[in-house]
């Protein structure tokens, strides 16, 4: 058997190869990236509209209809929901989406027994919880059965 001490001595006796660190790039940027965070993110008062975390660097401004899939939306505030960290990818990803009454979602992949206290918390116990509403920008109902059809995981 070759375990993870065996592999740890192997790379310590090969060569390590002498390879450029850093390259420059051209990339593309999302010009209307800064205003869809704070329109988004102020609206929601700076906090997670789904836990109520409030780190504003642990935020995410995150589009409800993905950024790839619809252009017109893009910086469209009420495309939007203010996310910590945990819940923005968990919706990126499909694990939890939104109802038709503004109530969390989560798909049955995360449903699982004997999980780390943050994943009980942060995921199991959130399901049925109604979001925080923003004052202005309220979430698009279109956009989030867009959600609920094509990027949830059920």
């Amino acid at each position: 058997m070759y375990g993870f001490q065996e592999q740890a001595q192997t790379v310590e006796r090969e060569e390590k190869p002498v390879v450029a660190t850093e390259a420059e790039r051209t990339v593309r940027v999302r010009l209307v990236q800064r205003f869809f965070r704070e329109a988004v993110l102020s609206s929601y008062g700076y906090c997670c509209s789904v836990c109520a975390f409030g780190v504003v660097e642990m935020l995410n401004a995150s589009h409800i209809v993905p950024w790839s899939k619809d252009a017109k939306r893009r910086a469209d505030p009420c495309n939007g929901l203010s996310l910590c960290v945990l819940h923005d990818r968990a919706f990126d990803r499909g694990f939890m989406t939104v109802d038709e009454e503004y109530r969390v979602v989560v798909a049955g992949a995360v449903k699982i027994e004997d999980v780390p206290e943050l994943h009980e918390v942060g995921l199991l116990k959130i399901e049925g919880r109604k979001i925080t509403l923003p004052e202005r920008f309220r979430p698009d109902e279109g956009a989030l059965g867009y959600h609920r059809e094509k990027v949830f995981l059920g």
